[in-house]
This record gives structure tokens, sequence and C-alpha cells, in this order.
């Protein structure tokens, strides 16, 4: 048996929050243009042509995108805590 080292890429993101429980996540994507994640109640409400999955671990949101792209969004980041 081997062992899987996890890479992380560290890359810069834009934040927008709103009133408690709402927020987007601007997320660069490699063709050079970017993804919007609207956070809203606790959910990931993408629009309509983005499909988006989502499992949150603790304070640790993973997002996945178009099954191309995968995102790890610390809960801080979308809540302000």
């Amino acid at each position: 048996m081997g062992s899987a080292r996890l890479a992380l890429a560290r890359y810069n993101f834009g934040q927008l929050r709103g009133k408690p429980g709402l927020a987007e996540v601007h997320m660069p994507q490699r063709r050079g243009l970017r993804h919007v994640l609207p956070f809203t109640g606790g959910t990931v409400t993408p629009d309509a042509d983005v499909r988006v999955k989502v499992i949150k671990i603790g304070d640790l949101w993973s997002v996945g995108v178009n099954n191309d792209e995968r995102h790890r969004i610390p809960e801080g980041v979308t809540s302000g805590s």
C-alpha cells in the first residue's frame, strides 16, 4: 500500500459578505475567468449553468465545480467568524 498526499494550491480569491448567512466567494478558474459561489443559509447556490457538488466537514467546505475544479473554503471565509 502506498500513501497519497493532498496538494493544496494557493491562489487569490475574493469574498463579499452581506447579512449573516449570505456571502459570495469569487474563485479564479484555470482559463482566467472566475466562478462566483454564492453561499446562502449554509448552502451553495450557483448559477443554473454551474454544477456543484458540496460537502461540509466541520468548518471546511469542499466544493467541486462542473466536475473540473475542486475548492476548499474555510467557514470563516463565508461567515466572517
